[in-house]
């Protein structure tokens, strides 16, 4: 799923597993199965990450280059606001989500569930993920699912405290999802 360490996650695997890891097709890296030898059976990884944050780190990433806007002010009713855009991204209707995805919007599907951020988990993870690893604890997390210490590269943190984005109505559209995300968690290691 993007926005959720996948690219520190690829890179410890690298470190850590001896046969290079088989990735699923899917837009770039953002959706993986690892075949790690000493299992008996293959093990299926995924990341995830807070709601509040993800949907803050997605915006700004889709927006630094300014290619994607005409994506986003769908998403935003015509807006470009991160306000407007998140309103479209959790309640998302007909006429806000774009036609054409691209890159880290997901081309070619038809939006499942209630929001982005559900559609992302099942659309990357579906019923397949045998370990699922929140970013925040990603070096404990791929330990547990490797079963043995590992450590991780620095994630592509910007750095952003993301909380000034939010103000107490647009951290209500988020509730359900960050719902999701911690029955989610129930799943994840450690």
């Amino acid at each position: 799923m993007p926005k959720t360490g996948g690219t520190a996650l690829t890179a410890a695997l690298k470190r850590h597993v001896r046969q290079r890891p088989l990735y699923t097709s899917g837009p770039q890296h953002d959706g993986w199965r690892d075949m790690l030898p000493h299992f008996r059976a293959p093990i299926v990884l995924g990341t995830v990450r807070e709601p509040v944050s993800w949907y803050a780190s997605l915006y700004a990433h889709a927006r630094r280059t300014g290619r994607r806007d005409h994506l986003i002010r769908t998403w935003g009713g015509g807006s470009l606001a991160f306000r407007d855009v998140l309103y479209g991204w959790t309640h998302p209707t007909p006429e806000r989500v774009p036609r054409h995805w691209v890159g880290c919007l997901w081309p070619g599907s038809v939006l499942r569930g209630d929001s982005l951020y559900q559609h992302a988990m099942d659309f990357f993870y579906g019923d397949e993920v045998t370990h699922l690893i929140d970013t925040s604890q990603l070096a404990e997390g791929l330990s547990v699912a490797l079963g043995r210490e590992v450590d991780v590269p620095p994630l592509n943190q910007s750095g952003q405290d993301y909380s000034d984005w939010y103000d107490e109505e647009s951290l209500g559209w988020v509730k359900p999802d960050s719902s999701c995300y911690i029955r989610t968690r129930s799943g994840v290691v450690p």
